[in-house]
């Protein structure tokens, strides 16, 4: 069974024996179970705005992560005085890969797979589509196609069913006298 090609968050299994996550309750600990899903989703590293945490589904978010601050699970970036907030997750990093790593391993596998493409196209090339093969590639499927040579397959298949029926006629002529 394979994967469903979407993001997925990995969460530890003894997520919620974590200290921190303890001492921040089950309120706050839910609010950061769904900011790292909304960092996953948004492709954020670690980071969300205060109109993405907003848009997390999390009722009264903004005393949850004041108290996730204070046991060191996020952290307040925000610069200046605006209004718009910035929290970071820390430890994002230790269990996720970051926007320039998952672009790295992409790229990897874009070249890894033209290499292997690139690889297979003479080997190819009598199989493919008559518009993809070159012009020796397509006059030598042409040669192949109307070769002269009969089937041998077609007459061992008839003569072979000949002899079974013959066969059959014979034990049954046979066992009626």
């Amino acid at each position: 069974m394979s994967l469903p090609r979407r993001p997925f968050l990995p969460l530890d299994v003894a997520f919620m024996d974590d200290d921190k996550i303890v001492e921040a309750g089950a309120v706050a600990s839910w609010c950061f179970l769904a900011m790292l899903l909304g960092c996953k989703r948004y492709g954020t590293d670690g980071t969300l705005t205060s109109p993405q945490m907003a848009r997390l589904g999390v009722d009264k978010w903004q005393k949850s992560v004041e108290t996730l601050i204070t046991v060191g699970l996020v952290m307040d970036v925000s610069e200046g005085e605006n209004d718009r907030k910035v929290y970071w997750i820390p430890s994002w990093s230790k269990w996720n890969l970051l926007a320039h790593e998952r672009e790295s391993r992409r790229q990897s596998a874009r070249e890894s797979a033209q290499a292997r493409w690139k690889g297979h196209a003479k080997r190819n090339a009598n199989r493919n589509a008559s518009g993809n093969a070159t012009d020796d590639a397509k006059k030598r499927r042409e040669e192949n196609r109307y070769a002269s040579d009969p089937s041998p397959i077609s007459d061992l298949v008839d003569n072979t069913l000949q002899e079974r029926v013959d066969d059959i006629l014979r034990r049954t002529e046979g066992g009626r006298s």
